[in-house]
């Protein structure tokens, strides 16, 4: 069955523009979320609903342009990478964040202001160069951008 990408990662063409040749570029992507891996598309207790095949075609496809995508649990002690994306705001860890150039750190707000409200203080979004956000009200096409959801939709068998 074909699967059918809805808008993911719109940076994506920007930032894999590295040739294979070249040593890899490593991405981090930070997440306090529940999921250990974020990459384990084989974890039915993880990849509900294949919820995690996204970031799994993501990183394969960074790989192919010489990139290599990890999953980070700290933010202390990194070097020598492109960038540190990191999923919704961790308040308690904005003072480490600030160590690193605000270029390469980008924010992915997944969650709502009724799940997550620190997610939505402004002053949480100042150590990164970029908030990619669902919510159309901060998308400026400068700091914050349009984040669509990554979503796996069967294609239609027969079209009307």
């Amino acid at each position: 069955m074909k699967w059918l990408f809805v808008a993911f990662f719109i940076f994506t063409t920007e930032c894999f523009s590295s040739t294979p040749q070249e040593a890899k570029k490593i991405i981090y992507i930070y997440s306090e979320m529940s999921v250990s891996d974020i990459f384990a598309i084989n974890d039915p207790n993880f990849n509900r609903d294949n919820s995690l095949e996204p970031l799994y075609q993501l990183r394969e496809k960074a790989a192919k342009q010489g990139f290599e995508i990890k999953q980070i649990h700290t933010l202390n002690a990194l070097s020598d990478f492109e960038y540190l994306i990191v999923f919704n705001v961790p308040a308690d860890k904005l003072r480490l964040l600030r160590q690193y150039p605000k270029e390469k750190l980008l924010l992915f707000l997944w969650e709502p202001p009724s799940v997550m409200p620190e997610n939505y203080l402004p002053e949480h979004h100042e150590p990164f160069s970029k908030v990619y956000t669902w919510n159309d009200s901060l998308v400026d096409n400068q700091k914050y951008c349009k984040l669509f959801h990554p979503a796996l939709i069967p294609m239609i068998a027969e079209p009307i």
